[in-house]
């Protein structure tokens, strides 16, 4: 990218990121001034092709960014803890896992010394391209509206995992309370935007080239599009895992994080408390 291109990339994201300080009072309103937010065509179809380069790529190396490291070690932390020595498939309930760039991640760095139930909970319209990258019978795809049938299938689920998701979610909180009900070993919730103070609805807005990982592939022009965020409070979030879950560790990262309106990114790797506890 030439310095132009650079400088030119700076100031239309700062123009964004002041345009964006409007807040909602419902998701519903958010979506509204979005038009199709993440069921943009567009943007399943770069993240589709980006995944397909990603796959390729990680053929000759295994690849973990700053952005994935933190899901990476819980991961790998969570099959040492608990699966080091079983015979069975680790079970993954990826919420929000795009076209399954996680399992492939995964899958690169350990090869077949581990075996996986992974199932990936995604929009309607990325579900279907997701499909596509189905190539055994470790990885499938479900929608939104059938998560209930993706976590029964698991039969059991070691880890749910949660990467730069919760916060797209109509209501992070109500998600995040249903996903307890799976009574899941551990859980990771990363790059995640969190604030102080009480929550707020908002609209996100990034460029087509920031969706999915590499670069915005031959045949797409780079443009602005724009999705509904809510930005809830640590306090909030602790006081739902609490009830249930204990902090392993706390991840400190920028990746998800929001100056204009003070929030912070970061993630936590729980476990459920035995009942003995």
């Amino acid at each position: 990218m030439n310095l132009f291109k650079k400088i030119q990339n700076r100031v239309m994201r700062f123009k964004a990121g002041w345009n964006a300080r409007v807040t909602y009072s419902s998701y519903k309103d958010a979506l509204a001034a979005c038009q199709l937010g993440y069921e943009d065509y567009e943007i399943i179809s770069v993240v589709a092709k980006k995944t397909r380069h990603f796959i390729k790529a990680l053929e000759t190396m295994p690849q973990i960014d700053s952005a994935s490291v933190c899901g990476m070690y819980s991961l790998l932390y969570c099959l040492f803890k608990k699966h080091k020595d079983s015979p069975y498939a680790f079970s993954v309930l990826d919420v929000g896992g795009a076209c399954g760039a996680n399992y492939f991640r995964i899958k690169a760095l350990l090869g077949n010394e581990v075996k996986w139930r992974w199932h990936v909970v995604e929009t309607p319209s990325m579900t279907e391209a997701g499909k596509l990258f189905t190539t055994s019978d470790e990885l499938s795809f479900f929608p939104a509206h059938d998560i209930e049938k993706a976590q029964k299938l698991l039969n059991g689920i070691d880890m749910i995992y949660l990467s730069g998701s919760l916060q797209y979610m109509e209501d992070p909180i109500a998600c995040l309370k249903n996903l307890l009900s799976y009574e899941a070993e551990y859980i990771y919730i990363g790059r995640l935007p969190l604030r102080e103070r009480e929550r707020i609805i908002t609209v996100q807005k990034h460029l087509l080239s920031d969706n999915g990982i590499g670069a915005l592939p031959e045949g797409f022009k780079d443009k602005w599009k724009a999705y509904p965020v809510t930005f809830v409070s640590k306090r909030e979030l602790m006081d739902v895992l609490s009830k249930k879950y204990d902090v392993i560790n706390e991840f400190h990262d920028n990746s998800g994080a929001v100056a204009f309106w003070n929030v912070r990114s970061g993630g936590f790797l729980v476990k459920k408390r035995s009942k003995a506890e």
